[in-house]
């Protein structure tokens, strides 16, 4: 398929995004925001590798952020917030090396923000407040020399803000 932005945000979208979505090898834009998405995301996602966007807002999807995210290099803006997502994000989120915003807020997310997030060198903006995060804050985030915002609010984050930071 030559398609290269699918956007069916703020509909009654329900179910699942299909495995199939993975043959889209030159889909550059996907938001489902807004919806009634209501699975694990697929992992056939990774295989959308010309991604720049990938905005599941606002639905009711389950499970962890899969790895497989990580093949996901030309992704600049993701924005998973306010959904049941729930585990540890996984270390792989470093091969996201054009990621720029990362939108993580309200979902379930445990542990902490992986050690790999110093390897995003674009990175200019995060928001995982209100999940349930426990772990100290990386002290790799200090290598993300473009970063201007970090939203952990309302999480039960433990141990001192990295040195760098300041």
């Amino acid at each position: 398929s030559s398609l290269r932005s699918l956007d069916g945000s703020h509909n009654l979208i329900g179910d699942r995004i299909p495995y199939a979505i993975g043959k889209l090898h030159k889909l550059r834009i996907l938001r489902l925001n807004h919806n009634q998405l209501r699975a694990t995301l697929a992992d056939a996602l990774g295989l959308c590798n010309e991604l720049t966007v990938l905005e599941l807002q606002h639905n009711y999807l389950v499970g962890p952020v899969p790895a497989a995210f990580g093949a996901l290099s030309r992704l600049e803006h993701l924005d998973l917030s306010h959904n049941l997502l729930e585990r540890e994000l996984p270390d792989s989120i470093d091969g996201m090396q054009a990621l720029q915003v990362l939108l993580l807020q309200n979902n379930q997310l445990e542990g902490g923000i992986p050690t790999s997030v110093g390897a995003l060198q674009q990175l200019s903006r995060i928001n995982i407040a209100s999940n349930l995060l426990t772990d100290p804050i990386p002290a790799e985030i200090v290598t993300c020399n473009l970063l201007e915002s970090i939203n952990l609010q309302y999480n039960s984050i433990t141990g001192p803000l990295p040195s760098g930071i300041w």
